[in-house]
């Protein structure tokens, strides 16, 4: 069976990661892959290719283009001729869905969640239009968790195409690592007493990192010994750093870049704090941590309460009274106790949000697509 994917574009985002770790998976390979990129290359495209993974880049960089850019896609289809389309994030589903004809299966990929359409560009709002009148003609549609499959059925996305697959987390890269937390202390030359809540994530508004600043502030206020430290792209001279310098409180907000050993980092810290404001679906950053054996916390956005599976350790976004009261109970608890529900949250990754999971669920989804059923929503 050949699968054509098509995908906004290969940058660093959580759908682009995904699809990069389904494809390095050798158990997904007793199908055959190619992967079309609408926008221009990125990082994850360059890893694909590193790969050997078949990958075609569509080069899209105006509205002006894009006729053009979907001409070239439907003489792909032809050339290809897949059993299946299936189409990632918005702009590469709708892409997918007008490139194929009708007697290809199309699959519609959501990653992104829905709670206020408001803070959506009017081309994507449009988009998603489109799609949703699409989407009954799909073969599936899938998403990456239950919250962000009822915002788009809200707004007409068709349910009885739904295909819930939660995203895959390696456990094995991400595990406890007991050396981690001494070595990072080491590196950013903090106490071994001081606590350390960390969050991974690029600079943008959504991602709302001020949040963990403000909290951070809060928490020095109320006596505790906390470092917060925040390690993505865009955060050097970026707002985090600004919020960090009008509050006083620079040398206890650590900028790291984006780097390859995230796994140990991440390991080294003691709380992981999701702090996103909107447009989370199912966070990685989250469930990498959790896998690594660090206690969560986070907004309720998307399928964060889902992920964690505990509503202690959920709280509304924005509310950074509300995360305070949680960091600081977490922050005055034993080191048993941390270490206790970071086993929990391990457990929880390995037992329901695997990539064998992800790897099976989506071999079945195609299967599914073949055969002419619908609807699946996955076990997990």
């Amino acid at each position: 069976m050949k699968i054509l994917h098509v995908i906004t574009s290969t940058g660093i985002g959580g759908a682009q990661v995904m699809l990069r770790r389904y494809l390095a998976d050798p158990t997904a390979w007793h199908l055959r892959h190619e992967v079309v990129s609408v926008l221009p290359g990125g990082r994850v495209g360059d890893e694909l290719a590193e790969m050997g993974v078949p990958l075609v880049d569509l080069g899209l960089t105006s509205a002006a283009q894009a006729p053009s850019a979907l001409g070239r896609l439907r003489r792909i289809v032809a050339e290809r001729s897949p059993d299946v389309v299936h189409g990632w994030m918005y702009h590469g589903s709708l892409a997918a869905a007008l490139a194929a004809p009708a007697t290809i299966p199309r699959i519609l990929g959501m990653h992104h969640s829905l709670a206020d359409r408001r803070t959506e560009s009017l081309s994507t709002r449009l988009i998603l239009r489109g799609l949703a009148r699409l989407s009954a003609r799909s073969a599936a549609v899938t998403y990456c968790g239950h919250a962000i499959a009822e915002q788009h059925e809200a707004i007409g996305f068709a349910g009885s195409r739904r295909a819930v697959i939660p995203n895959g987390t390696d456990h094995t890269t991400f595990r406890p690592r007991p050396e981690a937390r001494a070595r990072l202390g080491l590196e950013l030359g903090l106490p071994e007493t001081r606590i350390v809540i960390g969050n991974v994530t690029r600079n943008h508004p959504m991602k709302d990192v001020g949040m963990l600043v403000r909290t951070a502030k809060r928490l020095l206020d109320d006596g505790l010994d906390v470092q917060a430290v925040v390690m993505g792209e865009g955060h050097e001279d970026g707002p985090v750093r600004k919020e960090a310098q009008r509050l006083g409180i620079e040398d206890r907000v650590t900028l790291l870049p984006a780097r390859p050993d995230v796994a140990p980092i991440v390991a080294g810290f003691d709380i992981f704090v999701l702090c996103s404001a909107w447009g989370e679906a199912f966070s990685l950053a989250l469930s990498e941590a959790m896998a690594a054996g660090v206690p969560g916390v986070a907004t309720d956005v998307g399928d964060s309460a889902w992920l964690i599976g505990d509503r202690a350790r959920i709280v509304p976004p924005r509310d950074d009274a509300a995360l305070a009261r949680v960091l600081a109970e977490l922050s005055r608890a034993t080191p048993d106790r941390r270490r206790a529900l970071g086993a929990r949250d391990r457990a929880r990754i390995i037992e329901n949000f695997s990539m064998t999971g992800y790897v099976e669920a989506h071999a079945a989804l195609y299967e599914m697509a073949m055969t002419g059923e619908a609807r699946l929503i996955a076990a997990q």
